[in-house]
């Protein structure tokens, strides 16, 4: 008598777990009487199982042949084993004319989703850093061959643009907590190829920017095209924000999605904390509204605005929260203000007032998008005394505070008449619909 927990490890070991095959999967191998030829010429015991499961509709000969090909993987340190255990847990899962369909309270279809996504990362990696093989290719499986074609369409940007993807599963995050949307396929961190310098373009996402995506491949073929070494694939490569499920036959299938570490490594060693103390003591001048995600229209824009001697940085782990929530997600939009603090409150104010005006009319110069109208405004320290200036209405308030001349009758140059004009008169933002104040000095 060992307890529930050395019983229950019992029931649930599997290749993933450690050493040891399932015993679902030994069940399979016993039954045709290939245990003993498995541990002596594996290559041959599962070129005859393959033949079995061409020949037999059991749906558990395919989760043996996923399971034993990535045991195999593990021993020979063989891509070739590792993309047969992804093809073989994809028609585990999806193959239709088989004896049952695939329960989802069963154990193994558990175990097949997580052999399909550990698989494809090992077959697809390479190198410590986990760069991944995104092509079109001939692979070589055990005893045949796979035909991959490579589909980027479900991805809105180019090789110019982004060209190194990552595994998400080769990094530890650190500071944030790492929130991950259960599916299939392989997270990947999509790298633009530049310098990590901070470069804000106004209502776009950052040239630097590290984003999420996610390939899937997809099987084109049956359990005998694969028995045979006759089967093709699609490589598809998602933009996660724009797709976050796919259909495979009558089914809609989640993709796996690792929305922080792409966030995380794109902080990492980030220019943008040089810029705290730089905007603070006037050496760095860049501002403007920035996007974390391309624009979507029907979506409310959240916009966080940081406060003093701080940056956009400081918002990751609100950020990182808020994108794990689904429904959230799918309603708002995330966008980010950057301004040197050291300049200023009015001044800073009326550049957020101008940015913000700026990006609303670029992004829908027609006013076509009702979701715009609904703008939340969340504003730190500083940052929420700008948000305040969005929404208030001080007539000649403020300018009466400084002196009880009017404004005509002192004699400037003319520039600095009008920045002193926009910075202090200006009526609040008509789109702007709720403000959040965070550790704000309101008096």
């Amino acid at each position: 008598r060992l307890g529930p927990e050395a019983g229950y490890r019992q029931i649930s070991r599997n290749i993933l777990t450690g050493d040891e095959l399932s015993v679902a999967a030994l069940r399979v191998i016993e039954r045709f009487d290939l245990l003993g030829e498995f541990k002596e010429e594996p290559e041959k015991a599962l070129a005859e199982l393959k033949e079995k499961a061409c020949a037999d509709n059991r749906r558990d000969i395919l989760y043996a042949l996923a399971e034993l090909s990535y045991s195999e993987g593990k021993r020979t340190k063989n891509r070739a084993y590792y993309l047969q255990s992804s093809v073989y847990a994809y028609l585990y899962l999806f193959e239709t004319d088989l004896d049952e369909p695939v329960d989802p309270y069963d154990r193994r279809a558990r175990v097949a989703a997580d052999l399909y996504n550990r698989s494809l990362a090992k077959a697809l990696s390479f190198g410590k850093g986990g760069e991944v093989e995104l092509a079109g290719r001939t692979a070589s499986l055990p005893g045949g061959e796979l035909v991959i074609e490579f589909d980027r369409s479900g991805f809105p940007w180019g090789v110019n643009r982004y060209s190194k993807f990552l595994s998400a599963d080769a990094y530890r995050v650190r500071g944030l907590e790492r929130n991950r949307n259960q599916g299939l396929g392989l997270p990947l961190i999509a790298v633009p190829p530049v310098a990590p310098a901070l470069e804000i373009t106004e209502g776009q996402v950052p040239p630097s920017l590290k984003i999420p995506a996610t390939v899937f491949l997809r099987i084109k073929g049956g359990r005998c095209d694969a028995a045979h070494g006759e089967i093709s694939a699609s490589l598809e490569l998602y933009y996660v924000y724009d797709v976050s499920e796919i259909r495979i036959g009558d089914r809609q299938v989640p993709l796996e999605m690792d929305l922080t570490t792409p966030l995380a490594y794109s902080l990492e060693q980030s220019a943008v904390w040089k810029f705290e103390l730089a905007g603070f003591f006037g050496k760095q001048e860049t501002s403007g509204i920035f996007f974390v995600q391309p624009y979507e229209p029907g979506r409310i824009p959240v916009v966080f605005i940081h406060g003093t001697a701080s940056s956009p940085a400081r918002w990751a782990q609100m950020f990182n929260e808020l994108q794990a929530d689904q429904r959230i997600r799918r309603r708002f939009q995330f966008w980010l203000f950057i301004y040197p603090t050291g300049n200023p409150i009015a001044y800073s104010a009326s550049l957020l007032r101008d940015s913000l005006t700026r990006v609303v009319h670029a992004v829908d110069p027609n006013g076509e998008d009702p979701a715009l109208n609904d703008m939340i405004l969340i504003g730190h320290s500083q940052g929420g005394l700008l948000t305040k200036m969005m929404v208030i209405e001080p007539g000649d308030r403020l300018w009466n505070y400084l002196t009880d001349k009017k404004l005509e009758e002192i004699e400037m140059p003319e520039k600095t008449r009008t920045l002193l004009q926009k910075a202090l008169f200006f009526d609040p933002l008509p789109f702007v619909r709720r403000v959040v104040f965070i550790c704000t000095p309101q008096r």
